[in-house]
């Protein structure tokens, strides 16, 4: 029989040994593309081929696919994203049909979602066991930690997507706090605050999750300011800028609870950060991520209130903000408003101002 040409590769290497040995390489390579769309549509398009390389599905190369149902996962993302964007545009313009068509374009949407974040979720299960009880031994010259991390936010998107869905995908009741006690085996400071940020997000979301009189808003502002001001240490010693997810995970939350205030406080913050530190290369995949989900709540609120998206000058503001002016101009109206009026001319005395005679 011929094998598809895009087989040649695995199959010349070895298949299985190959992909399971190269995760630890092919990781970073994906993290360090900023392409969103190129990266989801990688994953959607190689998790099938990844999973028919073995029958037993308990050989499956469970690792490497956690990172490409995660990748698929986001092409849905960006999917939904689009969506609630034309509902918004649909509804400010009074289209109530079109809009309704959307909603229910975007109810499946987040099936699709679902089902992709909970398939990453179960590799996640497959490869280190079940979550939730003691920790795994994560190889950090394999990148375990970092596919783990990614896995268990692959966990609390499943869920989240599912329950837009109106829980058709079905996705376990009891992820929310497997994902919250696995959180706890991964360095925080080492991935810049998102363990805590899932923490505090997951248990904001189920009743009893969170301790009474939890100060929600003010923790989520702790892991995201870390996350954005302290930098992780790689296994070559070196020290990137940080990946800002943590503060995409409060913008989320926040927005769920209905924290408007805080919320906008936080997009305004994220907005300043990236103008002061472009992403890292070695991370720009997630800190990009990062940056449309972010984004995509500024839209939404932009799009209430004109019809339109967030202006490119406007990140980080809102309608209705006062006018923004830059220092140096803020320094002159301060000269101005500073300096002694001009003396007024002295009056013409009658005899100067009257015509001369004839």
């Amino acid at each position: 029989m011929i094998k598809p040409l895009w087989m040649l590769p695995l199959l010349a290497t070895g298949c299985m040994g190959m992909v399971n040995n190269q995760v630890k390489s092919i990781a970073p390579r994906m993290m360090a593309n900023e392409d969103l769309e190129v990266m989801c549509l990688s994953g959607a398009v190689f998790s099938p081929t990844l999973a028919s390389l073995t029958e037993d599905p308990a050989a499956a190369p469970h690792a490497a696919l956690v990172l490409t149902e995660l990748s698929a996962g986001m092409c849905s993302d960006l999917a939904i994203w689009d969506t609630q964007i034309a509902y918004l545009r649909a509804r400010y313009a009074g289209l109530g049909t079109v809009a309704q068509d959307l909603l229910e374009q975007e109810r499946r949407q987040h099936e699709v979602a679902a089902r992709r974040y909970q398939r990453a979720w179960n590799h996640l299960e497959a490869q280190y066991g079940e979550v939730g009880g003691a920790c795994p031994k994560l190889n950090l010259y394999k990148n375990d930690d970092l596919i783990y991390l990614l896995g268990l936010t692959s966990g609390v998107l499943a869920v989240m997507n599912d329950r837009a869905a109106g829980g058709v995908v079905d996705v376990p009741l009891d992820v929310p706090m497997k994902v919250s006690r696995g959180a706890a085996c991964l360095d925080n400071e080492a991935w810049w605050g998102m363990p805590e940020a899932l923490q505090i997000a997951v248990g904001s979301s189920v009743p009893g999750g969170l301790p009474e009189g939890t100060d929600v808003p003010a923790l989520l502002q702790r892991a995201a300011t870390y996350g954005e001001n302290l930098q992780a240490t790689d296994k070559s010693g070196s020290r990137p800028a940080p990946v800002r997810m943590a503060r995409a995970l409060q913008v989320q939350t926040l927005s769920a609870l209905g924290q408007e205030e805080a919320l906008k406080k936080a997009i305004s913050e994220h907005a300043a950060s990236l103008a002061a530190q472009p992403p890292d290369p070695n991370w720009a995949l997630l800190d990009r991520f990062a940056e449309r989900m972010i984004l995509h709540e500024s839209d939404k609120r932009w799009l209430e209130a004109t019809g339109h998206r967030t202006p490119g000058d406007q990140r980080g503001r809102f309608p209705g903000d006062a006018p923004e002016v830059d220092a140096d101009s803020e320094r002159l109206l301060d000269a101005l408003m500073a300096a002694p009026p001009e003396a007024s001319p002295p009056a013409a005395s009658p005899e100067a101002s009257s015509p001369l005679p004839l």
